[in-house]
């Protein structure tokens, strides 16, 4: 679930400020810094998270070409990040994650 929502949240607020994240229940408790619960959702709600936040993810990603790869969104200004460096971190984000089981 986090890494959908994760994906989620770069594919709405912080590379499309002003957008609002799907599933605004789910991101208080799976987003990063979250505590993780006893409280396990359903396969089948993680498939469904994880399909539709990578389709969100791909289509605000669709929204860029090579002349903004320079380009810190407002979001990222504080860390200095250009969207290249925000496309690595997201590429690096899940193997990251499979790595830890």
């Amino acid at each position: 679930m986090h890494i959908g929502i994760t994906e989620e949240l770069f594919a709405t607020e912080r590379l499309l400020p002003g957008t609002k994240p799907a599933y605004a229940d789910l991101v208080p408790r799976f987003k990063g810094g979250s505590t993780p619960d006893d409280d396990v959702p359903p396969t089948s709600l993680i498939r469904q998270i994880l399909t539709e936040s990578r389709e969100h993810l791909l289509a605000t990603i669709s929204r860029f070409g090579d002349n903004d790869l320079g380009t810190i969104h407002e979001f990222f200004k504080d860390r200095k990040m250009s969207l290249l460096d925000v496309l690595h971190i997201i590429a690096w984000h899940e193997p990251h994650h499979q790595g830890q089981g």
